[in-house]
């Protein structure tokens, strides 16, 4: 029953148009204080084994668009009684629209490849199922190493090496304790779910006929992640603004010949 409602109110997000990033790992690799750090959502963040039983799900702060899914973190030998349960949960995270696997950059490299090696049998199984049972292509998935103020730049080079085999080509470095790598995280978790950032032609209505360019700009807002904003000398205005392509279709069609893609 537990897993029907989670599928329930994926397929609910999604069809509302927003989309969703799942954090998973092993327990303690930070994900709890990642998702308080971009969401601002206070979650339980403790190191005990099963402090995060449910699937949290909250907002990223900049937008209305990207929910933050997190979970319970992966367990060595988790008894067969709970597995299934486990996975139910787990899956809320390894189906998101872009799945990122954290792990604590600050364990020894035999724990951290350990780890990954693990985290990954778990999502792409997932993930091959998804191909081959349900006709659904897999998420992208980005690896995220946690807890980066703990390490030297020697440490973080022999860490990057040894997750060459791991198959993850691009490498992001966070720390939510000093705050460094997270905006870089955020460029990259919306590049991977809305590709390249969009430039929209808001055109200024001289008649005042139609509607006020404050209403179309807000709209632009409430659907997107906006970059940045300039009013030209015509007193139409540029917005640079994550979206995805069938959001932005609907901006262009809803506002058609006050809106344009440059």
């Amino acid at each position: 029953r537990h897993s029907r409602a989670q599928r329930e109110h994926r397929r609910q997000r999604h069809r509302s148009g927003a989309m969703t990033v799942g954090f998973v790992g092993y327990t303690n690799a930070g994900k709890s204080s990642l998702f308080r750090a971009l969401s601002g959502k206070s979650v339980l963040v403790e190191d005990r084994l099963f402090s995060t039983l449910e699937t949290t799900v909250g907002r990223m702060v900049e937008s209305p668009r990207i929910l933050l899914a997190d979970t319970i973190g992966f367990i060595d030998n988790i008894p067969n009684a709970t597995l299934a349960a486990f996975r139910a949960t787990l899956a809320e995270a390894i189906e998101a629209d872009l799945v990122m696997v954290l792990v604590d950059a600050s364990d020894s490299l035999t724990e951290i490849e350990r780890k990954l090696a693990a985290t990954q049998r778990e999502v792409f199984e997932r993930h091959q199922r998804m191909e081959e049972e349900e006709n659904r292509s897999p998420p992208p998935v980005a690896l995220v190493y946690t807890k980066s103020d703990k390490i030297d730049a020697e440490a973080r080079a022999e860490v990057a090496d040894a997750t060459r085999w791991s198959g993850f080509t691009d490498i992001l470095w966070i720390s939510t304790h000093d705050g460094s790598g997270l905006d870089h995280l955020k460029d990259a978790m919306c590049t991977a779910l809305f590709g390249s950032v969009t430039s929209l032609l808001i055109r200024q209505d001289h008649s005042g006929m139609e509607e006020p360019m404050g209403k179309i700009v807000a709209d632009v807002h409430q659907n997107g992640l906006v970059l940045s904003k300039e009013t030209l000398e015509s007193e139409d205005m540029t917005v640079d603004v994550w979206m995805s392509e069938s959001t932005r279709q609907q901006l262009v069609h809803r506002w058609a010949g006050r809106v344009e893609v440059k």
